[in-house]
């Protein structure tokens, strides 16, 4: 039972992932839902290190939602870029 809820788990969390860059919407952990505007094509790289076991998480993640894992590291940043604005914003 508990694999089956955690399996609707993870493809809710996946088709809501899609949902939101089909629409080029993200929400940020508050639940608040922010529009990124990225300009195509993409042309700035950032190489990162990561341990092994570091990158294995990330990429069984990005898997469980059916993307990339260079994708998801994305997701994340400009997440968390809008929100350290966010919150420079109010203060």
């Amino acid at each position: 039972m508990d694999d089956e809820n955690n399996q609707d788990e993870r493809e809710q969390a996946r088709q809501q992932l899609i949902d939101r860059i089909d629409t080029g919407e993200t929400v940020l952990p508050s639940g608040e839902a922010v529009e990124l505007k990225v300009k195509q094509p993409l042309d700035k790289v950032a190489p990162i290190r990561l341990s092994d076991e570091h990158w294995k998480q990330l990429v069984a993640e990005a898997r469980d939602l059916d993307i990339g894992p260079t994708t998801l590291m994305r997701i994340w940043v400009l997440e968390r870029l809008r929100e350290v604005r966010r919150i420079g914003q109010s203060a």
